[in-house]
C-alpha cells in the first residue's frame, strides 16, 4: 500500500518543499530556524542528492507518529497500571538492549523485504524509549496538580488529557525527540532489508569500496 501511494502521488518540486521547511521552521522556532531548514533542504537539491533524502524523509514521517502514538498508549498503561508496566518492561529491556541488527532477521522471515519491514523494525526499535519517557513524565505530575483537577471535577479521562499530559508536556517532547533519532538511526540500517533512501545509497557505496 505504501509503495502504490507513493508513487500513485505526484512528488513536489523543491522549490516547494524548501518554501515549506522554511514556513514551518518559522512558526515553530523563528527565523532562524526557518534559515536552517530552507538552506538544508537547498543544499540537498543543489547538490544533485534530492531522490534519496526525500525517500528517507517520506519514511521518517509515516513512521514517527505510529511510534510516537504506540509510544503515548503504552506510556498512559504504563503510568496507569503497574501490572502492565511489570509485564511490559523486561520486553522493552530486551528491545533496547539489543543490536540494530538483531532486528532485521525476524522482520524478514516474518514480513519479507521492503519499506514497510523497514518501517515495522524501526517501530520496534524506537517504541521503547518513547513509551518510558512518557510513563516519565506523567508519573512526575505533582500530586497538588492532579488533586487540584479533581476539585474541579474531573473524571479520569479529562484528568490524563487536560492536567496531566499537558502538565508533562516537556518530558513528552523529550520522548517525541528520542523516537525521531531512534527512527532516523534505524531507517537508515533498514537499507539492508530494502528500505530505500539514504541507507540504500550508503550500502551500494560501502560494497563498491567507494567511501568518500
Amino acid at each position: 500500500f505504501f509503495d502504490g501511494f507513493s508513487k500513485s502521488v505526484p512528488a513536489l518540486p523543491w522549490v516547494t518543499v524548501v518554501g515549506l521547511a522554511g514556513l514551518l521552521g518559522h512558526w515553530l522556532g523563528g527565523w532562524r530556524s526557518a534559515l536552517l531548514g530552507a538552506v538544508a533542504f537547498t543544499y540537498l537539491a543543489l547538490f544533485g542528492v534530492w531522490q534519496a533524502p526525500m525517500q528517507t524523509f517520506s519514511l521518517v514521517l509515516v513512521t514517527v507518529p505510529m511510534v510516537f502514538l504506540v509510544g503515548l498508549i503504552a506510556g498512559v498503561l504504563m503510568s496507569k497500571s503497574r501490572r502492565f508496566k511489570n509485564a511490559v518492561t523486561p520486553l522493552f529491556d530486551i528491545l533496547q538492549s539489543m543490536p540494530p541488527f538483531a532486528y532485521l532477521v525476524p522482520i524478514v522471515v516474518l514480513y519479507g523485504v521492503g519499506n514497510v519491514p523497514a518501517m515495522i523494525a524501526t517501530a520496534l526499535f524506537a517504541v521503547p524509549p518513547v513509551a518510558r519517557c512518557i510513563a516519565l513524565g506523567l508519573e512526575s505530575v505533582r500530586q497538588g496538580v492532579l488533586e487540584a483537577g479533581r476539585m474541579m471535577g474531573c473524571t479520569r479521562w479529562q484528568l490524563l488529557w487536560r492536567v496531566q499530559l499537558p502538565a508533562a508536556r516537556s518530558v513528552l517532547l523529550v520522548g517525541l525527540n528520542q523516537g525521531i533519532m531512534q527512527t532516523l538511526a534505524m531507517i537508515v540500517l533498514a537499507a539492508l532489508i530494502g528500505a530505500s533512501g539514504l541507507g540504500s545509497d550508503l550500502l551500494t557505496s560501502l560494497q563498491s569500496l567507494r567511501l568518500g
